[in-house]
Order: structure tokens, then sequence, then C-alpha cells
């Protein structure tokens, strides 16, 4: 979904703000003197005659039309931008997605990861032409299942071929690292989703990951799938898979968020299916600023020059 909003880039337009609220009250005290000096040394009953009733009155025009100015000049000098949300289309992008055994569990229907996968191929249909994607695997271990191309049938027909790793463990720190490196043919902007319901316990340290991923200008979005809250007595060993209780620890949300924060990225948690179509949403759009100060200048300056223009006419009747 695209979406638009007005922003102020400056913090002292409730201040203007104010200043606005004290030139009407001047304009009335003002006023108030003026009709005095009128009623003491004029003939009120002959400027009634010749202004009529509302002679007095006509002036808020000019009020009227000297406010919106000053309202439109300090919204200008408020440096007012227009953030809309549009499609991101300069960025290429790996998908790190985590394939070991706890992504069997069922909160996300039918499976984590089958519903990852399905996500993932929606993603990469709604990319442009010009991008490329690549995509991993990571339980104990990484596999690469796409280079980066933009091929993206290929990537997709990939995605769906990715079984569940035969090594226990998480290696988030492998998967972003063998995923920033696989950025570096792009000259694009570089961008690793990162989809997992734990934590890296495995493998190389986040930390130099990060740091890696951070030198060669690749930010990281990361989806945490599942409840941060859940006991690790929810997961078992899955039939089949080389996997126990001890390798399926609580999703660590805390570093999952520090890794997308230090590579200027987003991280989102999707404890459904919905929520998980949305965070990929989230990731195709960027925010695009548009300063509009200059038409709010150039509206109070319009006005003013009314206000002039009417203080020389009959709205002006009083010296």
């Amino acid at each position: 979904m695209v979406g638009m909003q007005l922003i102020f880039t400056d913090q002292y337009a409730s201040i203007l703000l104010v200043m606005n609220a004290l030139a009407l009250l001047f304009y009335y005290g003002a006023k108030k003197k003026k009709r005095q000096r009128a009623m003491k040394f004029g003939n009120y009953s002959t400027l009634q005659k010749v202004a009529g009733k509302n002679f007095l009155k006509s002036s808020n025009v000019i009020l009227v039309t000297r406010m919106l100015a000053l309202t439109a000049l300090i919204v200008g000098l408020s440096q007012p931008v227009i953030v809309q949300e549009t499609m991101s289309s300069n960025s290429d992008y790996i998908i790190a997605m985590d394939s070991s055994s706890s992504m069997l569990e069922s909160d996300l229907e039918p499976t984590r990861f089958r519903s990852s996968k399905t996500i993932s191929q929606d993603f990469i249909s709604r990319l442009s032409n010009q991008t490329r994607v690549g995509a991993v695997s990571f339980a104990g271990e990484v596999n690469k299942e796409s280079g980066l191309t933009s091929e993206k049938q290929q990537v997709s027909m990939d995605i769906e071929n990715t079984e569940i790793g035969s090594t226990a463990g998480t290696a988030i720190g492998d998967a972003l690292y063998t995923s920033s490196s696989m950025l570096l043919e792009t000259n694009r902007s570089r961008t690793v989703i990162l989809i997992t319901d734990g934590r890296n316990n495995v493998g190389s340290p986040l930390n130099e990951s990060v740091e890696f991923a951070n030198s060669h200008n690749v930010e990281i979005n990361t989806v945490g799938i599942g409840e941060s809250n859940r006991s690790t007595e929810n997961f078992g060993t899955v039939d089949g898979q080389n996997a126990s209780k001890a390798e399926f620890p609580n999703l660590n949300a805390s570093k999952l968020r520090n890794i997308s924060n230090s590579t200027g990225g987003e991280f989102v948690t999707a404890s459904n299916s919905t929520s998980l179509e949305n965070a990929f949403l989230s990731f195709e759009q960027k925010d695009e600023r548009r300063p509009i100060s200059r038409y709010f200048i150039l509206l109070g300056a319009a006005l003013l020059l009314i206000e002039w223009i009417l203080g020389t006419t009959r709205y002006s009747i009083l010296p």
C-alpha cells in the first residue's frame, strides 16, 4: 500500500504559531484604539452613513487575509515535506531463509517454512525487471540456493526446492556473511532479507558479519518468526530431522533488531502469515521526501500583496 503524509522538519513551528496568536491580539488592540479615536474626533453618524453599518467590521477581511498570509509563511518557514511511500526499484536483494527444523512449527499455516517460501516467492514476483535477486538457506550451515540474477522464475523455483537443513543449529552469522558477499557484484543498493525463528548458535559471530555488511553498504532487514516469549518446551525433536530442544531457542528479537538498526534496515516480527506478508511489503517501500516550503512562502507573499491592495481600497476607511 502506498501512503502519503505531511511532516514538518523544523521544531520551531509551534513558537511561530504563538507569534501568530500574539499578532492577532495586537491587531484587535490597535483596532479598538482606532475605533475610539474615530468616535472621539469624528462624526460617527456621518461615517456610518458614508461607509454603511459594517464599516468597522469590514476590516475583518484584511484581518483574515493577513492571518492567512502569516500562517502560510509560518508553515513555509517550518520546511514542510510530503513523505510518500513508493515501491523501491533501485536495490538488489538476497533472501536468507532459516531452514532449521523449528521452521516446521505450524503457528504460521501450514508451517513457518512453507509460509516463508510462499511469501518470498510472492515478493520476488513483484520486483521490477531491473532488480536482481538471490537466495540462501541456513540451518547449522549455509546453502547457496540461487546466485544473484534477474531470472526471477528460476530463483522462485530454487526457493520452492529448498529443504529443511540436515545440520542442526541456526547459523545466522554465516548466512549474513554469505548473503552480503553475494551482493558485492552489484553496483545498486544492496539489501538482505533475513527470515528466522531462532538465534545465532553456530558459526560466525553476529558482530563480525554485521561489520562486514556495514563495510560494504549492505542493508539488512530482519523478520522474526514466532513469539519471543514462547517457552522452549513448546519445541521438540522433529521426526526425521537432526535437531533437539536445545537447538530451538526462543526468538531473539533484540539481536535481530540490533542487526537491522546497525545496517539501516528494518526489524519486524511475524506471528502469522498475514503479518509475514506485510513485512515483505514494507521492505519493498521507500519514503520519498518532497519539500514544499516554497509553495507556502509564495502563497504567503501573494496574500500579503492582496492584503496591501485591500488596505488601499474601501476596506481601509478609517484614518
